[in-house]
């Protein structure tokens, strides 16, 4: 078999295989979380909460033992000559990036909200108001509604998903371009295996995040969808730049990329998820356990994906 051509089917492999792992939580959770049933409730809580523990061993593994050493191979690589840290600045950058675009939309959210309190202060006068003067068994008047009826409050929507989103496309597009500049039969059939692997972990954990970011099922599946393609898309990219890929600007501009969407994993990990579960104090030691088996499992596939490609 050309060699192209099997790069073609690992293309279409990795696809299904990342779509189908990115729906499971959707499938196979969500009923759960529109239940009424207390109990069950109560076991999508627990479920939820071990699976983010989860997530998050899996963020932080391949922040600090796969973006990180790329990003710094890359850079050293282009950048022996200058003293400045470039690599940890790409990554302080995401890092900053996150927190100031999350804090904006907080603020803004918090006007929102003052705003609504301030109705309903006026609400309570006009109902205490509405006591003292009227009758509640006149049949000729009709009570003023409640505003906070007529006032829908709207959820922030989440912007961790969709910054974890960016940030694993990024990545994705160039451990596609990986795959794409193997010139070995073999090679590829390993590194594909190693890929899928990991492409299977962090495909179930981006749609975790995507089944509590509150969105339309339909927006979930759209990007979902687009969340696989982004390894097919490097693999196309590493096909027809395989004469360009070791180019200094191409090395700057994998690793400035890669630095920002470690720097996005960092801050989600370790300021959004973990301090939200663990916080929480229930299932603490359990909690524990579900990111030391996220990270472990990443490290493997790390480990096989390095190893493969030796």
């Amino acid at each position: 078999m050309d060699i192209v051509m099997l790069k073609f089917l690992i293309l279409g492999g990795i696809f299904v295989l990342t779509c189908v792992s990115s729906l499971v939580p959707q499938i196979f959770i969500s009923s759960l979380r529109t239940t009424i049933d207390p109990d069950k409730k109560t076991i999508y809580t627990r479920v939820i909460g071990l699976l983010n523990c989860f997530a998050a061993g899996v963020f932080l593994s391949t922040a600090l033992l796969e973006l990180l050493p790329e990003v710094s191979s890359s850079l050293e690589k282009v950048l022996h000559y200058t003293l400045f840290p470039v690599a940890e600045f790409s990554i302080a950058f995401g890092f900053l990036l996150v927190l100031i675009i999350e804090n904006i939309a907080i603020a803004c959210n918090e006007e929102g909200m003052d705003t609504l309190s301030t109705i309903e202060r006026l609400n309570v006068r006009t109902s205490d108001l509405e006591r003292e003067v009227l009758q509640d068994d006149d049949p000729m008047i009709q009570r003023i509604p409640n505003l906070p009826e007529l006032v829908e409050q709207k959820p922030v929507p989440s912007l961790r998903a969709l910054f974890l989103l960016l940030a694993l496309s990024i990545h994705s597009i160039f451990e596609g371009l990986a795959v794409g500049l193997e010139s070995d039969f073999h090679s590829t059939l390993r590194v594909f295996f190693a890929v899928l692997i990991h492409k299977t972990v962090i495909g179930f954990s981006i749609g975790l995040n995507l089944l509590q970011s509150e969105m339309k099922l339909l927006t979930v599946i759209l990007l979902s969808v687009i969340f696989a393609l982004t390894t097919p898309l490097g693999i196309v990219f590493g096909i027809y730049l395989d004469n360009f890929y070791h180019d200094e600007q191409m090395l700057v501009l994998n690793g400035i990329l890669q630095g920002i969407a470690c720097g996005t994993f960092l801050y989600v990990t370790c300021f959004e998820v973990l301090p939200k579960e663990l916080d929480k104090g229930r299932d603490r030691l359990l909690k524990i356990l579900s990111i030391l088996i996220g990270f472990s499992l990443m490290c493997g596939a790390i480990f096989m994906h390095c190893h493969s490609e030796c």
